[in-house]
């Protein structure tokens, strides 16, 4: 069997360049107007000792629906090739959260594979004075719900690493956490996969309802908190006045 090794995310993530990490020839690098990556493509590497086919993609989202559009059919033919996968999720760092565009990108993927799924989750180019967030339990155990609430829990298993933003190390760090990460995951089949339909409406729509989520979530903390410190300062009150009656 094949075994295929496919990153996921959006444009500018740095999907291309952990897969050179790992021994791949893809083009990566800056771009202002699209991501680099246009057509899905692959090459043969070793990870563990094991032959790997890598798997470079586009990423989803970009500034054109018709170019959405293309790089959608370009994820699920990636999706699409023979043999067991280890899927990946790259994701940019967001201070401890999950971008709405990630969370789209996320939600669009795992409807087109349609069943539960164990899958990575690598946040790109996180700073060093930050990499401490992601190794917090609750920090990863909050994105882990996030990433869940938009997948319709059909992600069962996950495995996620910070990857470091480091000027001078010639990406060993990144390829030391990237490779930790891949030899933790197993090679799943993924039977049929849907054909991915992104639009920027479509995103858009979902971004506003992600946002009215998160401060309906704030209003109700907020209420909450409230509600407890009246509730301790009137039993304050309260234990004044008892030791004022004695």
């Amino acid at each position: 069997m094949t075994l295929n090794v496919l990153l996921v995310g959006n444009p500018g993530v740095g999907k291309s360049y952990l897969l050179n990490l790992l021994g791949g020839a893809f083009a990566s690098g800056f771009s202002i107007v699209h991501g680099l990556t246009e057509k899905y493509s692959y090459c043969e590497s070793y990870i563990g000792g094991s032959k790997v086919r890598l798997i470079d993609a586009p990423g989803l989202l970009e500034a054109t629906g018709e170019l959405t559009l293309r790089n959608a059919q370009e994820i699920t033919a990636a999706l699409s090739m023979e043999g067991g996968y280890k899927l990946v999720f790259v994701l940019g760092e967001c201070s401890g959260r999950v971008s709405p565009s990630d969370l789209y990108m996320i939600n669009k993927v795992m409807t087109a594979i349609g069943f539960s799924i164990e899958v990575g989750v690598l946040i790109n180019k996180v700073s060093e004075n930050q990499l401490h967030l992601y190794d917090d339990a609750s920090t990863r155990t909050e994105i882990i719900q996030q990433l869940n609430s938009v997948a319709n829990n059909k992600i069962k298993k996950e495995w996620m690493r910070a990857i470091p933003y480091i000027y001078n190390d010639n990406g060993t760090s990144a390829s030391l956490r990237v490779t930790e990460l891949l030899q933790d995951m197993t090679f799943q089949c993924i039977p049929h996969v849907t054909d991915i339909f992104a639009t920027l409406p479509e995103h858009d729509q979902f971004t506003e309802r992600m946002k009215m989520n998160y401060e309906q979530g704030v209003k109700w903390l907020t209420g909450h908190l409230q509600a407890e410190e009246d509730a301790h300062e009137y039993t304050f009150i309260y234990i004044e006045e008892l030791v004022y009656i004695e």
